[in-house]
């Protein structure tokens, strides 16, 4: 009769691990070349990866989106802005940077070819041998509405000399604009620029602006504002302007 065999009731010591024992990180085996095929190597035994591999790979992934994600998230979004923002600027205002045709004093003044209000149109190439003062303007602004009457005092002015002043609506209807003239009493002639495109390739931001142009249709000054109230000596007054308009026109 065989003896039973003896049982321990205390736990048997730890065993320390040879270099060639399964070693478990986060409950997974590094000899597991499916999960961590950097850390395999010659040294490793390839063992095709089992249950306790699958449930282990669910929470990484798990983990990894929870964690990359809203990162990942973030530069799609960012780069849906900017992919938004340069359809915008390509479709919606293709001609703001018109690089040569903005207007520079010094240089040509842009081309400007507009119908006007009273019928008809107007090309700036027409008026060479002229000063001609430009004034970008619409009914809605205020100052606009304060310099008008200056404006047709300055033509009043210089009636009679080789001097053209034209004032440039900003897409308004005719409508509006014979309304707003009847009501100040203007006369002056108005151009009308409906899309905007002549008041771009001038650089004018805000309203109202005023450009002197000289005979030989060379842009040579430029007030992106109001006109200024005073005399002879305050630049960009009515009396102001209109000497700088006779020394252009003794220039020749």
């Amino acid at each position: 009769m065989r003896p039973k065999p003896r049982t321990f009731s205390a736990a048997l010591p730890p065993v320390k691990p040879q270099s060639d024992d399964r070693v478990e990180t986060l409950g997974v085996s590094r000899n597991d070349c499916s999960f961590a095929p950097a850390h395999c190597g010659h040294k490793f035994r390839k063992s095709s990866p089992g249950p306790s591999s699958r449930r282990v790979l669910a929470p990484v992934v798990q983990s990894l989106i929870v964690f990359a994600w809203p990162r990942w998230g973030l530069a799609v979004l960012v780069g849906v802005g900017v992919i938004g923002a340069a359809a915008w600027y390509g479709f919606v205002s293709p001609h703001i940077d018109s690089g040569p045709t903005i207007a520079q004093p010094g240089l040509p003044a842009p081309a400007v070819s507009l119908p006007a209000l009273d019928g008809g149109s107007w090309d700036l190439a027409q008026e060479r041998g002229k000063v001609v003062l430009l004034n970008f303007w619409a009914t809605w602004c205020i100052p606009c509405r304060t310099e008008m009457p200056e404006l047709q005092g300055l033509a009043d002015d210089l009636q009679g000399e080789s001097f053209a002043l034209l004032t440039i609506d900003l897409q308004e209807d005719a409508g509006t604009i014979t309304s707003f003239r009847r009501e100040l009493g203007l006369r002056l002639p108005v151009l009308l620029d409906a899309d905007g495109d002549v008041t771009r390739s001038y650089g004018v931001r805000a309203l109202p602006a005023t450009f002197l142009i000289d005979r030989n249709g060379i842009l040579r000054q430029q007030r992106l504002g109001p006109l200024s109230p005073g005399g002879a000596e305050t630049a960009w007054s009515r009396a102001w302007i209109a000497e700088r308009v006779r020394a252009l026109l003794q220039r020749g």
